[in-house]
């Protein structure tokens, strides 16, 4: 679901790439871990010459084996007006502590399911059309929609993705394949990304 030079694309990944896990035998863990609870990001600035002004707010929703991500991208610079929303849902489950960085772990993710809202004609229709559609397209401007992990087989944010996090505090990192200092290819074992990025989670 590449999308091409296109905030949605940054959402759609981010959203799907580090969310969720499932363990090497394919059934769903639930155990309660230190990443467990309700995280949010500050709004952070995304606006650029080419898109204009634009935020981004995300939060991370862990409890019991399950994993809920929202990424929202807005129009302006305070997180207020939503552009497009994605939701992504997918099971959770940790693993050891990594090398580095200090303090560090495993997970390994699997959306499961994705929720999708655009608000905007361009991004209705780049989703819909061409290289840049996503699964089988059929979006509609305002109106939200679902996909699952059956729907969109060839999607790299479908796929198992292993990642690593860091609980500091009330803080939480998230080390997603495609966020700034990570690994673009998290598809096996030893792909994991190896650093974490300065954007993090506060716990509510």
């Amino acid at each position: 679901m590449i999308i091409k030079n296109s905030l949605v694309t940054l959402l759609v990944v981010a959203s799907l790439s580090g969310c969720g896990a499932k363990d090497d035998s394919g059934s769903s863990a639930g155990p309660v871990s230190d990443a467990d609870g309700n995280w949010s990001s500050a709004c952070v600035d995304l606006s650029s010459p080419e898109i204009g002004t634009a935020s981004r707010k995300s939060s991370y929703l862990v409890a019991s084996g399950q994993a809920i991500r929202t990424d929202g991208i807005y129009s302006d610079a305070a997180c207020t007006t939503v552009v497009s929303l994605f939701v992504s849902t997918s099971t959770f489950t940790t693993g050891n502590a990594v090398t580095a960085p200090a303090g560090a772990k495993e997970f390994s993710g699997k959306a499961t399911s994705m929720t999708i809202t655009l608000n905007t004609d361009e991004a209705v229709a780049s989703a819909n059309d061409g290289e840049d559609k996503i699964c089988s397209g059929g979006f509609v401007k305002g109106q939200a929609k679902t996909y699952t992990a059956a729907d969109c087989p060839n999607s790299e944010g479908i796929n198992d993705s292993y990642n690593i996090y860091k609980v500091d505090g009330t803080k939480l990192f998230i080390g997603d394949c495609g966020d700034s200092g990570t690994a673009t290819d998290c598809s096996a074992p030893t792909k994991r990304p190896t650093t974490l990025p300065e954007v993090f989670f506060t716990k509510a």
